[in-house]
């Protein structure tokens, strides 16, 4: 798993035409969440993140692609908890093709969106992908995921990753002083 490089025209909702995105979080997850722990996870993980969150709402927010670049997994650690700190981003088609699954099915008795083609399969990805963030990086000989600090007994009958390359560096101010008091950054002349 990585960051994904870019995010075009990908559209998505922490809910919506796809299955509640907060339940897949609540079901791996449950409720012990420390969004500290998270974002201590994922900075290590993946270093800093490739794009801006609002600075208002969010701590930080991490785009991630794993296999299929038509989806992504935006990751925002909230103190409310995993069920608000997770959403889903698809590629316009892909967007397109879930939406008319939906539509045709919306008002069937009993109708479970996980079992649709495409929905299902999109569903299975963000699962995928969010189990795979129960998999530990190390800060120095301590074995950390998203929930937080991993047993000592637990380390050794799992795989773990490696941490980012740029887990360590510090960005100077000099880099912030290039954007106007908006975030924007100024124009070249």
């Amino acid at each position: 798993m990585q960051q994904a490089k870019v995010m075009g025209c990908f559209r998505g909702a922490l809910t919506g035409i796809i299955w509640s995105v907060p339940d897949i979080a609540c079901e791996l997850f449950g409720e012990d969440w420390h969004y500290g722990d998270a974002f201590a996870y994922l900075w290590r993980r993946f270093g800093p993140p490739h794009f801006g969150s609002d600075a208002d709402k969010e701590l930080v927010t991490y785009a991630l692609v794993d296999g299929n670049p038509d989806i992504i997994l935006d990751v925002s650690p909230k103190p409310a908890g995993p069920s608000c700190s997770f959403r889903y981003l698809l590629s316009p088609l892909l967007y397109q093709k879930a939406e008319a699954e939906y539509m045709v099915h919306r008002r069937e008795p009993n109708y479970d969106e996980r079992q649709g083609r495409v929905i299902g399969l999109i569903v299975d990805v963000l699962a995928s992908m969010m189990a795979e963030l129960l998999t530990p990086v190390f800060i120095r000989d301590v074995g950390v995921n998203i929930l937080g600090r991993v047993a000592d007994k637990d380390l050794g009958a799992t795989h773990y990753v490696e941490c980012s390359k740029y887990a360590g560096y510090g960005i100077t101010q000099d880099y912030f002083l290039k954007f106007d008091e908006f975030g924007n950054r100024p124009s070249v002349e």
